[in-house]
């Protein structure tokens, strides 16, 4: 079996074991969140393979002698007790051709979501760019909120009219951007929502969230894989209403 098979078998019996248990048990969001991130992180570690460690505990077994033949075995041959190992024919080598064709269309699917995802980067850039800064009483809100979430990472506020709703992007120096609409709203609920997108930074869902959707790109006809992918931003956004 290929690893693409196998981490495919192995990831959706992983992801039906956590929706299962989601349905039955209680699991807090922030629970239910780390759940469906291991189901992306087995997809991604069983595609990737763990190489083999060798443990010399038995002696090594003694080295068997072997003829390839592709006709008949010399009576010689069969006389002085070395085996037989016939070459495969041609049918039989060719049955592996429809698992290279599988591979090729999967490495396209592949490529094509790397593209999505690579235009998706450069809008956001673009965003990062253009963004415009805060006005006084709401960075000293968001400051307000970043000590009161007890943030160890520092992270800035914007103002962009490409976004619709709050959102905190960026790895090494976290963003949050808020559209111009935010202003309006009173202190009380600015105050949520700042809040929410400073859970995000200090639960480091930004690096998190990059296994499930590596694991959904990598496995874009996976249906269980886009399931976890999904369920992990639904539950991660519950956790951080939750904080």
């Amino acid at each position: 079996m290929s690893p693409l098979a196998a981490a495919s078998l192995s990831g959706g019996l992983m992801a039906a074991i956590v929706w299962g248990l989601c349905r039955v048990t209680p699991l807090s969001a922030s629970a239910r969140a780390w759940a469906w991130w291991l189901v992306g992180a087995k997809f991604v570690v069983s595609l990737a393979g763990l190489p083999a460690i060798p443990l010399p505990v038995l002696a090594p077994a003694a080295p068997l002698v072997t003829a390839v033949t592709a006709g008949p075995v010399v009576p010689a041959i069969q006389a002085a007790g070395v085996a037989e190992v016939n070459v495969p024919s041609r049918s039989a080598r060719d049955t592996t051709s429809p698992w290279r064709l599988v591979l090729l269309a999967w490495g396209g699917g592949v490529a094509l979501t790397a593209v999505v995802m690579a235009v998706r980067f450069g809008r956001t850039r673009r965003m990062r760019r253009a963004v415009q800064s805060a006005p006084s009483r709401l960075a000293a809100t968001f400051e307000s909120v970043s000590r009161d979430m007890g943030l160890s990472v520092a992270s800035s506020l914007g103002v962009s009219a490409d976004v619709a709703s709050p959102l905190v992007t960026g790895w090494g120096r976290p963003l949050v951007v808020v559209p111009p609409a935010f202003l309006d709203l009173d202190d009380r609920a600015q105050r949520m929502a700042l809040a929410h997108e400073c859970a995000h930074v200090r639960r480091g869902d930004l690096w998190l969230g990059l296994v499930p959707s590596a694991a959904a790109g990598a496995f874009f006809f996976h249906p269980l894989a886009r399931l976890a992918a999904r369920e992990y931003g639904i539950a991660r956004e519950a956790a951080c209403d939750a904080e």
